[in-house]
């Protein structure tokens, strides 16, 4: 019974809290350059308003990614990790 109390709480705290393109854009670039020395050349993150798969998904994802001169791997990394923890707190505002 636990476990079906803490999924239907899963349920109803999957509000996401609204966020405009560049805001998105702009914190997901602020995080990845903070998260490493080797990131600290990136430059950009390109979000992109999309349909979500199903109905409880967030309704963007990254269309590109500008690196400049950081650590292409490294930064990459971060910005998978960052963004999936992100698409769970965020969606974009119309």
């Amino acid at each position: 019974m636990d476990m079906m109390k803490s999924k239907s709480q899963d349920q109803s705290t999957s509000a996401r809290k609204a966020m405009t393109v560049a805001e998105l854009e702009r914190a997901l670039a602020d995080a990845v350059r903070a998260s490493h020395p080797e990131c600290d050349a990136f430059v950009a993150v390109v979000v992109e308003r999309i349909v979500p798969p199903w109905p409880d998904a967030a309704n963007w994802a990254v269309k590109g990614t500008k690196f400049g001169k950081a650590d292409r791997d490294r930064c990459s990394n971060v910005l998978s990790d960052l963004v999936a923890a992100r698409q769970q707190e965020f969606d974009l505002s119309d």
